[in-house]
């Protein structure tokens, strides 16, 4: 599987399954018996295809260790917002390579996009023409310097290495291949149920079922 197309689906799934902690959402698909145990049968499967799974029964005891998804959702919190503000309006196109799928989570869903977003800054790092070059100076003086980047991806990597935390890292390419199937099956049947249930076009955008378009036409709707 190309891994364009797997991270297609990581992101669209994380999207759905984020949607749910809008009340109004969870209520309306509980009408087709998406309940909390299907809630986290997603996030299950999501887990696995991310190549990560975690015991969540050990959740609680993690965090009373090193609350790694609350030191990155602090530095998400900062540094998404300078990187935000300062190429926004200098440098879109950069821009739009680091926010390239990218953008704030909570929880657990952290780490993706903390991993995504450092992914996205280090390749753009490492360009050598303008306006990449000039971004990425701009960037360093905002205080997203390489000293920043070391730090995060230390943080990042004790995070994966930590023996307490009861998680592990899956690097068999078959394996999260499959899963990532699998989860896709998963969200096929739920995503077409949802748009049997789902009564409006802005509740189909928070749960990535449509999206919004500049002229007027018919409701697009991604499969």
């Amino acid at each position: 599987m190309g891994r364009s197309n797997h991270e297609d689906k990581l992101h669209r799934v994380l999207r759905f399954l984020m949607s749910f902690q809008n009340s109004p959402v969870a209520q309306i698909m509980k009408k087709r018996g998406f309940d909390d145990e299907e809630l986290a049968t997603g996030w299950a499967l999501f887990d696995a295809a991310s190549g990560r799974t975690l015991n969540r029964s050990n959740i609680e005891e993690y965090e009373k260790t090193i609350n790694f998804p609350a030191i990155l959702d602090a530095w998400e919190n900062t540094w998404f917002d300078v990187a935000d503000a300062a190429l926004s309006r200098r440098y879109p196109d950069v821009h739009k390579a680091l926010f390239n799928k990218v953008s704030k989570q909570s929880g657990l869903s952290v780490i993706r996009s903390v991993m995504a977003f450092v992914g996205h800054l280090e390749d753009i790092r490492s360009r050598t023409d303008s306006p990449w070059t000039d971004a990425a100076a701009l960037l360093a003086k905002r205080g997203l310097d390489q000293a920043n980047i070391d730090s995060i991806n230390q943080t990042m990597s004790q995070m994966k290495t930590y023996s307490s935390t009861g998680s592990e890292w899956n690097v068999d390419r078959e394996e999260v291949d499959k899963a990532v199937e699998e989860m896709w099956s998963w969200y096929q049947e739920w995503s077409r149920i949802a748009r049997t249930v789902v009564p409006n076009k802005r509740m189909k955008i928070l749960m990535g079922l449509s999206f919004y378009t500049k002229r007027k036409s018919p409701e697009a709707e991604p499969h």
